[in-house]
């Protein structure tokens, strides 16, 4: 997130405005620069996320993650500073397309 010009929040209508408010400060807190767009069930204006024009190098190279990372210097995850995790589910058979639904909706 720190080097992310445009922060997208989706599912924002499932949280309460104190936990979005939370939300908000840490992306604040790691990218201060970075445009936040709150949506719900992913809509977004596509012209607020393509060509913006907002990535300076110069600016990027001057904060503090990227000076850390080019020091070698060790540093804490995300998920360990902020609680922010992510993972990536791998395997060459696909999701059946209707038992997936059923089990998003359930």
């Amino acid at each position: 997130a720190e080097f992310a010009n445009v922060l997208v929040l989706n599912k924002t209508d499932l949280v309460s405005s104190e936990q979005l408010g939370n939300l908000k400060s840490i992306f604040e807190k790691i990218n201060p620069g970075a445009r936040i767009i709150e949506s719900q069930f992913g809509i977004v204006d596509p012209n607020l996320l393509l060509n913006t024009k907002a990535f300076y190098l110069n600016s990027a190279s001057m904060l503090p993650g990227w000076k850390t990372e080019l020091a070698g210097v060790q540093h804490k995850s995300e998920t360990d500073e902020y609680g922010i995790s992510s993972f990536v589910y791998r395997n060459d058979r696909p999701f059946h397309p209707d038992r997936f639904e059923s089990l998003c909706l359930s």
